[in-house]
């Protein structure tokens, strides 16, 4: 507990505000509780915003072993990062674009997980960049996430924190693969949209531990185990996606 203190404190150091527009220092003080030093734990951050200052300070002081691939859509944070050299190797940082999807084609990726990242570059249109930090933009995920380095059941811990609007659980059929059936899954603004239900349509789900007061609100859960998924009804759009 106290160097994970240390670690959050050294990114304070650096500039970087646990505010309420970011993960705040309770849910990383959850999550890394639950980690040993044992293994190497591969993370999966979707929107770090400015937490990789954090898992710099985790991997410089030798806290946890990590890889870790953090993906964000700001321009100006990611550069950020870059300039930094932060994570010393262990962290991949990619710049992504975003893209929305029809409320079909949202229920065509959530109908096929299995092969939902397979198809995923066929999906959706681009979202403009002014409308990129817009709080309410709707069924918008990474444009590229089919293109990250991760093997099938390789990922033991997927931060969700972006985008914005209700496009996170879009992470959860794309990802179906990749997770590990026990795989911890952090959630922060757990409760602005069906972030819950929509992973427990395809994982079964052990809460640990959550926080809902004011502006801090987030919840970490453990998987156990995917839940069985029905075939995907055929369709046009589907099966043009596979030829």
């Amino acid at each position: 507990m106290r160097d994970i203190e240390k670690a959050l404190n050294a990114a304070e150091q650096t500039g970087v505000v646990f505010g309420s527009k970011a993960l705040s220092k309770g849910a990383l003080v959850h999550l890394c509780r639950r980690l040993d030093h044992n293994r190497t734990w591969r993370i999966l951050e979707l929107g770090g915003g400015l937490t990789p200052h954090f898992w710099n300070e985790i991997v410089t002081q030798e806290l946890l072993p990590i890889s870790m691939i953090s993906v964000e859509h700001d321009l100006t944070l990611s550069n950020t990062w870059k300039e930094a050299e932060l994570g010393n190797g262990c962290i991949e940082f990619h710049t992504q674009p975003l893209k929305s999807l029809t409320d079909e084609e949202w229920n065509e990726i959530f109908s096929c997980p299995d092969i939902a990242l397979s198809v995923w570059n066929s999906y959706g249109l681009p979202v403009p960049a002014d409308q990129h930090n817009h709080y309410t933009i709707r069924n918008t995920f990474y444009a590229d996430v089919d293109m990250l380095p991760l093997e099938d059941d390789s990922i033991d811990v997927m931060i969700l924190d972006g985008p914005h609007g209700n496009g996170r659980s879009l992470a959860y059929p794309l990802f179906y693969k990749k997770l590990k059936p026990d795989a911890f899954v952090l959630v922060d603004d757990y409760d602005h949209y069906p972030f819950m239900d929509d992973l427990r349509r395809f994982f079964q789900v052990e809460d640990i531990s959550r926080e809902g007061k004011g502006d801090y609100r987030w919840q970490l859960c453990r998987l156990a185990g995917r839940c069985p998924q029905p075939d995907p009804v055929s369709g046009p759009s589907i099966e043009s996606q596979l030829v």
